[in-house]
């Protein structure tokens, strides 16, 4: 119960990190150190610790919501306002004027 609890507790942090601009990464990293502390099973403390902190490093470097499909058309929209090109999303990352080559 305890390791459910703990994981859930993360759950939430990586959707608060997904916000961007609140709070920065090294906030979200503490907060899952914290967290992974409490897990009494090292093995799964361990993998939970590693797979948490590489899915709030990935979260915390998407731009306007890109996750290989502009979704949303953020993308779109501020590469629109910004340079009067349209925004595509490569990876996690938006960028203006530039198709995807996959």
């Amino acid at each position: 119960m305890q390791t459910q609890c703990t994981v859930l507790q993360l759950l939430v942090l990586v959707a608060l990190c997904s916000c961007g601009g609140i709070l920065k990464e090294k906030y979200f990293q503490k907060g899952v150190d914290y967290l992974t502390s409490h897990i009494p099973i090292p093995v799964v403390k361990d993998v939970v610790k590693s797979a948490a902190k590489q899915l709030v490093h990935k979260i915390s470097k998407n731009q306007q919501l890109c996750l290989i499909v502009d979704t949303v058309q953020w993308c779109n929209k501020s590469c629109l306002a910004a340079e009067n090109k349209e925004g595509y999303c490569h990876g996690t990352k938006c960028k203006c004027g530039i198709k995807v080559s996959y």
